[in-house]
């Protein structure tokens, strides 16, 4: 077994002469301020070069399904491996890119794939890593087991998927009991993938930047203790914030290379760095390593600055700007919204409130500049709760054709909440998950 790591969660497998892609993605995504990093160049015509005859995608994300790089992929039978989601969403997107040789596999069910390849998928079974109550809960998530039929290696690739600590140690089982084999390496993410604390306000970014990478080193002991691989490497969250919100990069809680180098020098398992397209070849009683990068930050801040000048998404579309059709938006999306709550049953005691503006715009700080963002109008969700009171548990600050594009449904609410183009503020201490998934209901 050969695995090569390019960017992200963009991964490559290979045993004897088939390959498995997992998740590519490379350049600007299509719904968030994200760009891939280290390999940043927009070239959708990757793929073709490493020739994949299977590619698995995770789950829908936009720095997962990366729809411009598999819509140039030419050999449109390459069989795409999906879990068999409740929902045919993901199916649909990738059917319309004219793949039609979809795998849906069952989760949890060991499936041989080809005379190379056994491979099982793992199900989202928690909405986030800090195993925090939530009301919400998604079939969104994957993560992928594969083994090599020929050398009989094991990898395991975690993605994004947030599974508890309870939760890893039943996969662990998993795979001892169906793949009968040591499990050799895996892949598993450090600190934040998502929006804090850089896209917050209101707190010291410095401060939970080093907290959250702490708190992510203590997890990553635990997994590294349940899983007992003889290699790992970090995969998944890592990105450069583009365009206006680029100054914001700094404060994304990630850990630098030699940070993560030194930490596993007291680690049972062996670190490797291959991000970049560098590899690790298992093959033999001696396994290769090519490392390809090391810390690049020079450069990386070069990147971010030309990358400082991409316009957003949403912001090729501009929306009538009138009051009267914000509110007939705004009140459309608040009523399907507590339909859908009453429906799941979900029980609500909070108030969300949307600051818009014309152009949303920040200081060196990270703060909001009033002076220069245009505020236009603030939202309340209302929590139909009799208990309701009149404070804001969320507070959420965002551009006004964004604010459009969100609730008419032209992307997804999952995506721009952790994607660094919504400013945030939280009264309480205390993270409640289900307050900011429940705006996923938010549209008309």
């Amino acid at each position: 077994m050969i695995i090569r790591h390019y960017c992200n969660s963009f991964i490559e497998v290979q045993s004897s002469n088939e390959k498995i892609v997992c998740d590519p993605w490379i350049g600007k995504t299509k719904e968030s301020a994200w760009y891939s990093w280290p390999l940043y160049k927009e070239n959708a015509s990757f793929l073709n070069k490493i020739n994949p005859d299977f590619i698995y995608i995770s789950h829908l994300h936009c720095d997962h399904f990366d729809e411009k790089v598999l819509s140039r992929y030419r050999k449109k039978n390459t069989r795409i491996i999906i879990k068999k989601f409740n929902s045919k969403r993901l199916k649909k997107k990738i059917n319309d890119l004219g793949f039609n040789n979809v795998l849906e596999i069952d989760a949890l069910k060991r499936k041989k794939i080809s005379e190379e390849f056994n491979i099982a998928i793992v199900p989202q079974m928690s909405t986030n890593t800090s195993e925090l109550e939530d009301h919400v809960n998604y079939d969104l998530d994957t993560s992928i087991i594969i083994q090599s039929r020929s050398d009989k290696k094991v990898f395991y690739n975690n993605v994004d998927n947030p599974l508890s600590i309870n939760e890893l140690k039943s996969v662990k089982k998993f795979i001892d009991n169906k793949f009968r084999s040591a499990l050799s390496i895996i892949c598993y993410p450090l600190g934040a993938a998502s929006g804090y604390p850089q896209a917050f306000t209101n707190l010291n970014k410095p401060l939970e930047k080093r907290r959250i990478i702490k708190k992510s080193f203590k997890k990553l002991d635990k997994v590294v203790k349940i899983f007992n691989p003889e290699f790992y490497f970090p995969a998944g969250g890592t990105y450069m914030i583009t365009g206006k919100f680029s100054l914001l990069n700094k404060w994304i809680a990630q850990p630098c290379n030699i940070e993560v180098a030194k930490h596993f020098r007291s680690m049972s398992c062996e670190y490797i760095n291959i991000e970049g397209g560098g590899y690790i070849n298992l093959n033999g009683n001696k396994s290769q390593i090519k490392t390809i990068i090391d810390d690049l930050g020079s450069i990386k801040n070069h990147i971010q600055k030309k990358l400082s000048k991409v316009r957003y998404f949403y912001q090729k579309k501009r929306y009538i700007k009138s009051i009267n059709f914000m509110n007939r938006l705004f009140n459309e999306s608040q009523d399907k919204y507590f339909q859908r709550i009453k429906t799941l049953n979900i029980y609500t005691n909070w108030n969300i409130k949307i600051n818009v503006y014309k152009d949303l715009c920040l200081k060196n700080d990270g703060e909001i500049n009033m002076n220069k963002s245009g505020y236009f109008k603030s939202f309340i969700i209302r929590s139909n709760s009799k208990y309701n009171s009149r404070k804001v548990d969320l507070e959420c600050n965002l551009d006004k054709d964004l604010f459009c594009h969100l609730m008419m449904r032209n992307s997804p609410w999952n995506t721009a909440l952790t994607g660094s183009i919504i400013i945030f503020s939280r009264k309480s201490k205390v993270y409640n998950p289900t307050v900011e998934n429940s705006l996923n209901f938010f549209t008309v």
